[in-house]
This record gives C-alpha cells, structure tokens and sequence, in this order.
C-alpha cells in the first residue's frame, strides 16, 4: 500500500516537472521574441537600401571605416560585408569622440538629435577643407546643407566643409 502512495506522488511530481520545463521555455522564447522585435526597430533603419550604395561604393573602390560603439553591430556589419565579399570595408567598435577623423575626406553619420551640435563642433576641429558629410536623420544645427534628399525620417543633409569652416 505504502509503495502505491510512493508511486503515485512520483507521477505527480514528475508531472509538475514537465509542465514547469513547457513553461520556463515559453516564458524564454517569448522574451526572446519580444527583444527582436524591440531591437529590430533600432537596427532596422540603419540596413535598408544598403545594396545600391554598396554597389556604387564597390565600383568606385572606395574604402570605408565603420565606427560604431554597439559591438553586436559591428560583427553585424563584419559578417555582412565578409558574407557579401565586400573587401574593402573595416568597422571597429571605439566610441566616435575617440576616434580621430582627419584622415577621412567623406563622413556619413547616423546620429541622435543631441549629439549633432558636438559633434559638428568636432568635424570642423578635425576635417580638411575639400571634406563632404552626410548627416542621416538630424542635421547639424547651424550649417547650411548644400543639398538636402528625402523627406521625415529618411531625410539625408550633404554638407561640404569648405562653405561649413566659414560658419562659427
């Protein structure tokens, strides 16, 4: 009598075992799920129409540096670049006020809003005169774009730093 008693609270807790393990792994896979969607919204604006300027940029030889602080996108990039043999990119992962932009004639930043100013402030320090920026999403606040494309979100500002150095 006693080993049935035994037996039937064994299939019960093994039963509560099974079930915790079904629940443990839904609450995880949702969680999971629900940081993708999260963090796909960040990253998402920063892939789209990557394949034209890749194309163009690959044609014209040019060779880029990605600085980007956010280390899982830079092997993002690495990967993506490497998967597509895309040779002639590098991307580190260093804070952009560290790094010394003299040697670049060309800068595209995805920036916020409220490091525009400073950051505007550094690429006047640090560019030479026959410089070109590309601000995507912000403008730098108090030069005067030569050209502007696109339109909310998607809005891109060229800036070249020979018309930019006059301005204080």
């Amino acid at each position: 009598m006693e080993t049935d008693n035994y037996q039937v609270l064994e299939q019960v807790d093994s039963k509560n075992k099974s079930n915790f393990g079904f629940y443990l792994a839904g609450i995880t896979g949702g969680i999971a799920l629900l940081l993708s969607v999260v963090s796909g919204s960040f990253i998402s604006p920063a892939l789209r129409k990557v394949k034209k300027k890749k194309a163009a940029a690959k044609e014209k030889k040019f060779h880029a540096t990605g600085v980007e602080l956010n280390p899982w996108l830079v092997w993002y990039s690495r990967f993506y670049s490497w998967n597509r043999g895309i040779t002639s990119t590098r991307f580190i992962c260093k804070d952009l006020w560290k790094v010394d932009l003299s040697n670049y004639e060309n800068i595209v930043i995805f920036g916020v809003q409220e490091m525009m100013e400073d950051l505007q402030i550094k690429l006047k320090k640090e560019l030479g005169e026959n410089s070109c920026i590309v601000a995507c999403r912000f403008p730098l606040p108090s030069w005067s774009p030569v050209a502007t494309f696109g339109e909310g979100i998607n809005t891109v500002w060229l800036y070249e730093m020979s018309g930019s150095k006059k301005i204080s």
